[in-house]
């Protein structure tokens, strides 16, 4: 539950310091495909200026203990 909370309160920070830009985070399960074969689901991500092809501005992972490396 603890990956829950620290994405959740992220996007949440990210979601705030967005507010009246052209910028939105977003947050899993969504897709962000750069490619046929080349599609991840980051935990947050921004975009900036929606449109049907929607510049990517930033992604996020979360690293949880048992993923370091």
């Amino acid at each position: 539950m603890l990956y829950q909370k620290v994405v959740g309160r992220f996007y949440a920070r990210l979601e705030r310091l967005l507010s009246g830009t052209p910028c939105e985070p977003f947050v899993v399960p969504t897709d962000v495909v750069f490619s046929e074969y080349d599609v991840v689901q980051p935990d947050v991500f921004v975009v900036c200026d929606q449109g049907i092809e929607v510049p990517l501005r930033e992604i996020f992972e979360t690293v949880k203990p048992m993923e370091k490396r």
